[in-house]
């Protein structure tokens, strides 16, 4: 099975709201790389060994279509200018359903597929260009991991 990327939602929290960004092209980035601890001993003779380290956090990068109007835009940027860590989610397009608040974080509907992480506003650049629309690319850097909750019905191919 796929899902179509059409339909596809950023949301962040914004002064205890959930806010829908406007108009984003698409999202890349929710990996990382994980540390390697050398624990080869002295008397090896072949290749070296290892142990799995801390997760580095990559950076997800979102280009979009730029709106002055847009709230979520103006939201972005200052949020920018802040540095506050906050809450984001991507709501695949296997649902519909907004996430909702409680006790200050993101909820979400078993409806729907999301991925859930913790990030600041690193950079925003805003491209012009000829015979073209203003585009932005939002950069956002992770602090933690990324949590997945799955659509229920999904659960019922375990």
């Amino acid at each position: 099975m796929s899902i179509k990327t059409q339909g596809t939602n950023l949301f962040f929290i914004d002064s205890a709201a959930v806010v829908t960004m406007q108009c984003p092209t698409g999202i890349t980035g929710l990996g990382g790389t994980r540390d390697q601890i050398e624990t080869t001993c002295l008397n090896a003779t072949d290749d070296k060994s290892y142990v799995s380290g801390l997760g580095n956090p990559g950076q997800v990068s979102v280009p979009f279509v730029f709106d002055p109007n847009a709230s979520s835009h103006q939201a972005l940027l200052d949020l920018h200018d802040t540095g506050d860590v906050t809450s984001w989610a991507i709501g695949f397009s296997d649902g519909t359903a907004v996430p909702t608040i409680v006790s200050g974080a993101f909820a979400f509907a078993s409806t729907r597929t999301y991925a859930e992480f913790d990030a600041f506003v690193a950079d925003i650049n805003i491209d012009v260009a000829t015979n073209e629309v203003v585009r932005g690319t939002l950069t956002l850097q992770r602090s933690g991991t990324v949590a997945w909750s799955f659509k229920d019905s999904y659960r019922d191919w375990e």
